[in-house]
C-alpha cells in the first residue's frame, strides 16, 4: 500500500484600505444622524440615522446604517447613488 501526503496551499490578499476617505456622511432625506456624521468618513465607517415621530424607512424600519465602502462611496439600504438613498417615509406629528 502506498500513501500519497498532498498539501494544499491557501493565499490571501489583503487590501489596504487605509486611504479610502468617502468625504461628509450622506444626508437620508427626512431623518436624524445619531452620531456625528463628521466624526470618522474612512473606510469601514458607519453613520446611524433616525427617524421622526410618525416617519420610518422602507420595510417600516426606524434605523437606518450608512458604510463607507472600499470604493469610497456612502451605502444605505443597498445603494450608493445618492439619489436612491433610503429617507424616512410616512406622516410627520405635529
Amino acid at each position: 500500500m502506498t500513501s500519497t501526503c498532498v498539501a494544499y496551499f491557501r493565499t490571501t490578499l489583503y487590501l489596504s484600505h487605509a486611504a479610502v476617505d468617502c468625504g461628509s456622511a450622506p444626508i437620508l432625506l427626512y431623518s436624524i444622524p445619531v452620531i456625528d456624521p463628521l466624526q470618522t468618513t474612512t473606510y469601514g465607517s458607519q453613520v446611524s440615522y433616525k427617524c421622526g415621530s410618525g416617519q420610518w424607512f422602507a420595510r417600516f424600519r426606524y434605523t437606518e446604517v450608512a458604510k463607507c465602502t472600499a470604493e469610497a462611496l456612502w451605502e444605505a439600504g443597498g445603494e450608493t447613488e445618492p439619489s436612491k438613498l433610503p429617507a424616512c417615509i410616512g406622516t410627520v406629528a405635529f
